[in-house]
């Protein structure tokens, strides 16, 4: 709160935190605006479409947290604190990891190739023919039309 009662500071959170703009008819300087504290539709407003909370809420607090587990952490965090030198060397390093796993998958494929040719090869060798499989016998043909035959 500010000296003084009647009005809450609001502050940015995320993208526009410390900027200096207008935004629902307030004026923000370095994130923050002065907002009447009654003014609950206003506060409201300025939280939901623009990630604007009073100083020192639990919102505020939660939206920061938020927002720093988001944006302040994470591998494009920690590459964006890595210098080009460093960044270089781990492409470098991870290519020659994607290079070494190719070349082991090649290895794999090439020896089940292999053992797929043995394997047609020995099938492929002629065997004794098969025995003869005699006709199944054949059933008179069942009875055509309606009508059905009177057993004498």
């Amino acid at each position: 709160m500010n000296g003084n009662r009647n009005v809450t500071d609001v502050v940015l959170v995320g993208p526009r935190k410390g900027q200096t703009c207008s935004l629902s008819g307030f004026d923000f300087v370095d994130g923050v605006a002065q907002v009447p504290a009654a003014a609950m539709t206003a506060l409201n407003i300025l939280a939901k479409y623009h990630s604007a909370y009073p100083r020192g809420s639990r919102e505020h607090e939660d939206a920061e947290a938020k927002w720093e587990r988001r944006h302040g952490s994470g591998k494009g965090a920690q590459l964006a604190q890595l210098d080009a030198a460093q960044v270089e060397s781990r492409v470098r390093e991870m290519q020659q990891s994607f290079d070494t796993e190719i070349d082991r998958m090649k290895a794999e494929l090439r020896t089940a190739q292999a053992q797929l040719r043995d394997a047609l090869a020995t099938a492929a060798a002629p065997t004794s023919p098969p025995a003869s499989v005699p006709a199944p016998a054949e059933e008179p043909p069942a009875p055509k039309g309606r009508a059905k035959a009177k057993a004498e």
